[in-house]
């Protein structure tokens, strides 16, 4: 669970940045929305590990 949050989060997000890239002709809302989608792993992990304990 705590490796599959970051990859899913990159993977879904950096998915988006990619589509919204090819279709708006940009090219810097690929790594926004990875870091975007790690950033948001990374918090509801502490979230749910720290509620946890």
């Amino acid at each position: 669970m705590a490796f599959g949050y970051p990859i899913g989060g990159a993977a879904f997000y950096g998915g988006v940045g990619w589509l919204l890239d090819r279709w708006l002709e940009t090219s810097f809302l690929f790594p926004v929305g990875l870091l975007f989608g790690i950033g948001l792993a990374i918090y509801l992990l502490f979230k749910l590990y720290l509620n946890a304990a």
